[in-house]
């Protein structure tokens, strides 16, 4: 008898501990229905105490001077612009699709702030601030904007090289120039989502 309660003592302390290991991962997630898999929490992750403080920050420090002086944006200025994961990874694999035919690896993307012109074309979205997406490569040491498109094998061209000469969209020219750069996310304001 002895025996056996030690037995189911021995049992139990080891389920207890296979439990305990088994939910201390740290910050390892693993993917839904792919148990081989496990993903690492990235370095950039942030608290929800940061985020907080950097919202508020915003809306104090920037959004509500500019809803301030502008009173003919009722719902106030954008506060996000969302993507969806597919036309994010699309974004990515093309900037890198076409770069890599160019022999030149892509190191990121870099977020620009924009203003929708106030046109039909834009609509309701018009005077709204945007974000426009950009790849970077490294360029004299330091990851820069550039625009693939127009880049030489092996020799990144820079962003603002590609858009020296071209006119302000709406101006009067007849075609466009094509771009790697990226935009089309959904603004709220004005939409809500």
């Amino acid at each position: 008898m002895k025996n056996f309660t030690h037995t189911k003592l021995v049992t139990f302390l080891l389920l207890i501990a296979i439990t305990f290991t088994s939910c201390n991962k740290g910050d390892q997630v693993t993917a839904p229905n792919d148990d081989s898999e496990t993903v690492m929490r990235p370095q950039n992750a942030i608290s929800l105490e940061h985020y907080k403080t950097y919202k508020r920050l915003y809306k104090e420090q920037r959004l509500n001077d500019f809803n301030a002086k502008h009173p003919e944006f009722p719902m106030g200025d954008t506060q996000k612009v969302w993507f969806s994961i597919e036309t994010m990874k699309n974004y990515i694999a093309y900037v890198e699709s076409v770069s890599a035919k160019k022999g030149i690896p892509v190191t990121g993307i870099s977020f620009h702030y924009g203003v929708y012109p106030k046109t039909k074309e834009y609509g309701i979205y018009g005077g709204y601030q945007t974000l426009v997406m950009i790849p970077t490569a490294m360029i004299d040491g330091y990851n820069r904007d550039f625009e693939p498109l127009q880049s030489t094998y092996g020799e990144p061209k820079p962003f603002d090289d590609a858009t020296a000469n071209v006119n302000i969209a709406g101006k009067d020219e007849t075609t466009e120039t094509e771009s790697s750069a990226a935009n089309r996310g959904l603004v709220s304001p004005p939409t809500r989502d």
